[in-house]
């Protein structure tokens, strides 16, 4: 049987930005789902705390969430799906989508598969490798990207969290390295470019000290420190929002970011614009530069996909808007009851959640490279990685949109910020917040 990657589009009444309208339309979603897929032989494994239900058929799954059905399924199963959906009364199924095969081998056939394929996966270290300085190639990224061009999805190994293609390639380039054809170059004593990633800054700079960044003493202009959203140095355009754009300026580093919910976008989307490395930046200052969404750059000899935005968590008691004629009334009434509320156009732009239009740009320039980079800056996370994360942070139209991409993107390492810790899932999702990680090339 062939397997494959399925997603169930569905509509509910759950909206993806404020859940359901009443518990009572979770409940019949929940218990209408289980009716249906248990009569048809689908074991339950009911959620909790959040995390929808999850039903198995032998080495199938879904994961039974209000807007995706997703999981493994056989592919001979998903018309008797479809079938099975045509009756709900609380959801319309309105399609669906396949992506990834999964394949039945074991490890034995996996690695003899991959031996079949040795000169093959040889050429592309080498290639990959070339750089315009003989004595450099990149390390982490070069190794888990040939290892995703080379590698399939097994049954056995659905989270991808024991991949032996990444080993087998590493040992490849362990290889090349004794023969003599690859040379290591460690940036801090060679002429490598040096890249740090950190997380949510909200304005606040000081991490990029001397005192607390020393490395900074031995970076240059092409060296660059990436921020994964929440940049809040655009946030009033006061003089303290000036002061610090030109005390980032003055760093020997470039400054990057993506952004995150916390943004003022009116001052954002003001800045000038340019091309950037083969994408597209707002210009903040000359070494202080916005990764604009939905773009693919290529700088410190690795490939980027940016994807700013996220929903906002903190808005549980609403927006206010200035422009109301009982605004101040509401405004310090939720003041003096503590309300986590935000006010429309001085501290919440709508411009935090991507246009359609970002979306589609973002498709199309993915498209461009054929589903493949080294890395993806984002600020949320992808809806499975939120799941593992912490599933009470919620999940929402963006962050399954990241899902998609993380189904069909072939990439070696995922950064983003928005959930205030530092933590790696699954190897290579990878979690900033006030840390500041190198990643060597």
């Amino acid at each position: 049987m062939e397997y494959r990657n399925v997603y169930f589009r569905i509509r509910s009444r759950y909206q993806y930005d404020s859940g359901w309208p009443d518990e009572s339309d979770a409940t019949e979603f929940r218990e209408e789902s289980r009716r249906l897929f248990q009569s048809a032989d689908w074991d339950l494994h009911p959620g909790g705390d959040g995390i929808s239900d999850t039903v198995t058929k032998g080495q199938q799954d879904l994961y039974l969430h209000p807007m995706n059905f997703s999981g493994i399924i056989g592919v001979d199963e998903i018309p008797a799906i479809q079938e099975l959906l045509k009756n709900a009364k609380t959801f319309h199924c309105y399609g669906y989508d396949c992506y990834e095969r999964y394949w039945e081998l074991t490890d034995e056939e996996y690695l003899a598969r991959l031996e079949s394929k040795r000169e093959e996966i040889m050429q592309a270290i080498l290639e990959r490798c070339r750089t315009k300085r003989k004595n450099l190639y990149i390390t982490g990224p070069v190794v888990l990207n040939v290892a995703q061009n080379f590698s399939v999805h097994r049954l056995c190994d659905k989270e991808g969290n024991h991949d032996l293609a990444n080993r087998f390639v590493e040992e490849l380039v362990g290889q090349l390295i004794q023969d003599g054809l690859l040379v290591t170059a460690k940036t801090r004593n060679g002429p490598g470019i040096r890249i740090y990633i950190t997380g949510d800054t909200h304005g606040g700079f000081q991490r990029f000290g001397s005192k607390y960044f020393p490395q900074q003493k031995e970076m240059s202009r092409e060296d660059c420190v990436i921020i994964t959203g929440d940049f809040g140095g655009l946030w009033d355009g006061s003089p303290k929002d000036q002061y610090w754009l030109d005390w980032l300026e003055e760093k020997p580093f470039t400054t990057l970011f993506v952004d995150g919910n916390h943004e003022n976008f009116d001052l954002l989307d003001a800045l000038p614009e340019k091309e950037w490395n083969g994408g597209r930046v707002h210009v903040a200052r000359n070494h202080v530069l916005h990764l604009m969404r939905g773009q693919v750059f290529n700088f410190g000899g690795i490939t980027w996909f940016t994807m700013g935005g996220a929903a906002s968590h903190d808005i549980q008691d609403g927006i206010l808007d200035p422009a109301a004629p009982d605004f101040e009334r509401q405004y310090w009434l939720m003041r003096r009851m503590r309300a986590m509320f935000r006010v429309k156009g001085v501290s919440w732009w709508s411009e935090e959640m991507p246009t359609p239009e970002e979306y589609q740009e973002a498709l199309a320039n993915l498209e461009r490279v054929n589903w493949t980079v080294d890395c993806i800056l984002t600020h949320c996370a992808p809806s499975s990685v939120v799941r593992k994360l912490n599933p009470s942070y919620g999940m929402d139209e963006l962050t399954d949109f990241l899902e998609t991409i993380s189904q069909r993107c072939k990439f070696a390492y995922w950064f983003f910020g928005h959930y205030h810790e530092n933590q790696i899932i699954d190897q290579k999702y990878i979690l900033q917040w006030e840390k500041i990680s190198e990643l060597e090339v």
